[in-house]
């Protein structure tokens, strides 16, 4: 096999442009080349993982900080701030939630964000926190806005919600009454 000599980066007699030219042509090829390694080597981590653990879960507590509730009370906070009314009822809850804590808070972050989106600011939302012997339940209510009701909705975020609650054997259960959405988050609660 025959090495062809390595040319040099400017060549004599070139421009500016050619080296610009020329530098820009590597990084390309060295991303590009990067991005496929990192493409092969993710997909096969992904097998690998789902084959031996499909979904590591930890546990926290519900009444620590770093709850469900102070998820909801961010969102609160944040909606309240972008103009929106909220009126809470959280009845106060002990026991333990097995779940992964950064998939919870996006639940509550893609809950609120429709709320954002397709929320009426002029009607208070509604949001009840309560407990029954072995689940967490919370139900939230808000009127639909007006020029809200004539877009069609992919429905995105919700699907992305349900199937977050099944990796923590949750459901989601949403209903449009009049201008009213709601949806109604049922956890299993550990009650130690």
């Amino acid at each position: 096999k025959v090495k062809r000599p390595r040319q040099p980066a400017v060549r004599h007699k070139a421009g500016p442009l050619a080296l610009l030219n020329f530098v820009v042509n590597k990084t390309a090829s060295f991303f590009l080349y990067s991005f496929r390694q990192f493409s092969t080597w993710k997909r096969n981590w992904i097998k690998d993982d789902k084959r031996s653990n499909p979904l590591k879960i930890k546990a926290f507590s519900v009444c620590r900080y770093y709850t469900v509730t102070a998820y909801i009370n961010d969102n609160i906070d944040f909606i309240r701030i972008a103009g929106f009314t909220v009126n809470t009822n959280f009845n106060p809850c002990s026991g333990t939630l097995f779940g992964d804590a950064i998939m919870l808070k996006r639940i509550a972050d893609n809950l609120f964000s429709k709320i954002l989106k397709y929320g009426a600011k002029e009607t208070p939302i509604e949001i009840d926190l309560h407990c029954d012997s072995s689940t967490l339940h919370i139900k939230v209510t808000n009127a639909i806005h007006i020029k809200s009701t004539n877009q069609d909705s992919s429905q995105i975020g919700l699907r992305n919600i349900e199937k977050m609650l099944s990796y923590h054997h949750g459901t989601l259960h949403t209903s449009t009454t009049g201008q009213h959405f709601i949806a109604e988050i049922r956890l299993p609660l550990n009650k130690k």
